[in-house]
């Protein structure tokens, strides 16, 4: 059985998450841990830098709470 990996998917995961960690201020370090990983996986499945994935990740973060872009 193979198993695949949903890159759009875990990508609205992620910026579900740290709109949710934004909100609450403080996540456990464990947790916080575990979402950084998933992050470094996305940027190698995508490709891209760990920054440029956060970037992406915390503007999605911005509009699901309604805040304004910076």
């Amino acid at each position: 059985m193979t198993t695949t990996y949903d890159a759009g998917r875990q990508r609205e995961q992620l910026a579900q998450d740290l709109a949710d960690w934004l909100m609450a201020g403080f996540w456990p370090s464990a947790k916080a841990q575990r979402w950084w990983r998933r992050l470094r996986r996305l940027a190698k499945a995508t490709g891209q830098t760990h920054d440029a994935v956060y970037k992406d990740l915390r503007r999605d973060a911005e509009v699901i709470l309604g805040w304004r872009l910076r």
